[in-house]
C-alpha cells in the first residue's frame, strides 16, 4: 500500500474481499482507509468489507449473492438504481420433448378425426370452432408432453458479458 500510494498518490485505492481472520481496526490503522460496509454479509457477521482511501461511492448495499453461496454480496457504487437491484427467482413451466414422446403425439393426433356436422345451429356456432379445436389439441399435450417446473433467476443488470464469463 505504500508503495502505491507513493507511485500513484492521486489514485483511488479500494481493498474489498472476505476478512475472516483480519479484524477491520488493523487494515484502517495501517492503511488509513475507511471501510464501507455497515451490514452483515455472513449470518450476523460482517466478514466481506471495502476499504477506500478516498471517499469515491455514494451507495453501498448488502444484497443475496447471484451466485450460490453462504455469504451475501457487496455493491458499492454511485448509482442508487442500480443498488437496490436484487435478483429474482420465478418458477417457469415448460414441456420437456423427446423423440419418442414427440411421435408419441404425432401417432395420437394422427388417429383422431374431427367431424363437425353443418346444420344451422353449428353455422351460429363458427366462431367457437378454433377454440374448441385448441382445447382438444391442449388436452393431448397435456397428456403426452407433460409441463416440468424450472427455476429461473435474473442477475441484476450490473455485470458485463465478459465478468459473467469469467463466472461460468
Amino acid at each position: 500500500m505504500v508503495e502505491l500510494n507513493r507511485d500513484y498518490p492521486s489514485s483511488n485505492i479500494v481493498l474489498a474481499g472476505d476478512f475472516n481472520l483480519l479484524p477491520e481496526s488493523v487494515v484502517v490503522e495501517r492503511t488509513g482507509f475507511d471501510q464501507l460496509v455497515q451490514q452483515p454479509t455472513r449470518g450476523a457477521n460482517t466478514l466481506d468489507l471495502v476499504f477506500v482511501s478516498m471517499s469515491m461511492y455514494d451507495v453501498t448495499r448488502v444484497v443475496d449473492s447471484v451466485v450460490k453461496s453462504d455469504h451475501k454480496a457487496v455493491i458499492v457504487c454511485n448509482d442508487q438504481r442500480v443498488a437496490t437491484c436484487n435478483k429474482r427467482i420465478e418458477i417457469k413451466t415448460y414441456r420437456k420433448k423427446s423423440p419418442n414422446q414427440h411421435a408419441s403425439f404425432l401417432e395420437h393426433i394422427a388417429t383422431i378425426e374431427f367431424y363437425l356436422p353443418h346444420t344451422d345451429i353449428q353455422a351460429a356456432f363458427v366462431s367457437s370452432i378454433p377454440l374448441l379445436y385448441s382445447s382438444i389439441i391442449t388436452f393431448i399435450l397435456n397428456d403426452h408432453l407433460l409441463f416440468l417446473p424450472v427455476i429461473q433467476t435474473t442477475l441484476p443488470l450490473i455485470l458485463k458479458p465478459h465478468s459473467v464469463a469469467k463466472i461460468n
